[in-house]
């Protein structure tokens, strides 16, 4: 495994449980997800940060599948 592959794959991981994380707090909580997430980062929304879990490991798993899988020839 190559080293970029180790971090797009640990990016799509994180991502993906901040993603979930969103999502649960949607179906139990609905009224949260308009509240900021954590008071340092008041401009961060629930909402937005869970948008942006899902783009992040949408791409990042791309890259690692793309960097993983790449059809290059192989040097004898």
């Amino acid at each position: 495994m190559k080293p970029i592959s180790a971090v797009l794959i640990t990016l799509a991981i994180f991502s993906f449980f901040g993603w979930v994380y969103v999502v649960v707090i949607q179906v139990t909580h609905p009224d949260f997800l308009t509240i900021q997430l954590s008071h340092w980062t008041p401009w961060l929304k629930t909402d937005n940060f869970g948008m942006g879990s899902f783009v992040v490991s949408f791409f990042s798993l791309l890259g690692f599948f793309l960097v993983e899988f790449s059809f290059t020839k192989k040097q004898h």
